[in-house]
């Protein structure tokens, strides 16, 4: 989930230690081929999860979706936004793999753990709870998103892979692949926006949490209340309310664009 501008003549792609050869026919790992082998024809159209040319070592070599976020200055294209999620997406890349893409600053679909303190930072946190939020964020995904053949240092998430991160105790608005499930989104306020019908107030955000909480689910409960509090704090409006737009932008990480955009923006105008 979350250093002034992140544009691609500003913060350039690294270096890779590899042939500039791209490998045209490296098949992927044995586990994904398991994983998207079984059982699919019965269930509906599954999410394509992107992949990309390999390097040697497995080293990602082409993002497919870094033009969504980087052609310009935090600029968020009309294809990425209408997707949400949809296998038919840009690349078939899910709305979790663009939420989680907002922090790949290099676009080599890998997030380490400073592009994660980085985009938090650009999201207006401040060190303190952008350090903290990074580690628990990259420490717990990044054991579940590694591939076996990964090379990347340790902490860094796989984006590929993301969906393998999903937790319990939330609200389910992601399905196991990663794709905007529309029904579980609106259940969320037909739930639990009684203050204001398009909004959540902050107390309404703690009922969500606890009516979600799986018995047992420490890591989801955790999970859960950090990235919600986090949405909260970075998402409401004046009138303390995080409306309902700027929780369905934050399933694709649309909304990140355009609060580090408006933050340039009001820096520049200091």
């Amino acid at each position: 989930m979350l250093l002034a501008i992140y544009s691609a003549d500003i913060w350039t792609q690294r270096p890779h230690a590899v042939e500039t050869r791209e490998i045209q026919e490296q098949k992927p790992p044995r586990e994904f081929v398991a994983v998207n082998a079984r059982g699919r024809a019965e269930k509906k159209p599954p999410a394509t999860h992107a992949r990309w040319t390999l390097g040697g070592g497995g080293c990602p070599r082409r993002w497919p979706w870094r033009r969504l976020f980087f052609s310009s200055p935090w600029s968020h294209t009309p294809a990425a936004a209408a997707a949400y999620g949809e296998a038919s997406g840009d690349a078939g890349v899910t709305a979790l793999q663009k939420h989680a893409a907002f922090f790949d600053k290099d676009g080599d679909g890998i997030v380490s753990l400073s592009e994660t303190y980085d985009g938090l930072r650009a999201l207006g946190l401040g060190s303190g709870l952008s350090s903290l939020s990074a580690a628990f964020i990259n420490g717990v995904l990044s054991p579940k998103t590694r591939p076996d053949n990964g090379t990347a240092p340790r902490l860094s998430i796989y984006i590929e892979n993301i969906y393998k991160g999903i937790h319990g105790s939330d609200s389910s608005a992601y399905d196991s692949e990663g794709r905007f499930v529309a029904e579980k989104f609106e259940e969320i306020f037909a739930k639990h926006a009684k203050t204001v019908p398009d909004a959540l107030t902050s107390d309404e955000i703690d009922e969500l949490l606890q009516a979600n909480r799986k018995p047992g689910d420490y890591t989801g409960w955790v999970a859960a209340s950090s990235e919600w509090k986090i949405l909260y704090k970075i998402g409401k409006d004046k009138d303390g309310l995080l409306r309902k737009e700027a929780v369905r932008e934050v399933y694709d990480g649309s909304l990140f664009t355009k609060l580090a955009a408006a933050r340039i923006n009001d820096e520049n105008q200091a």
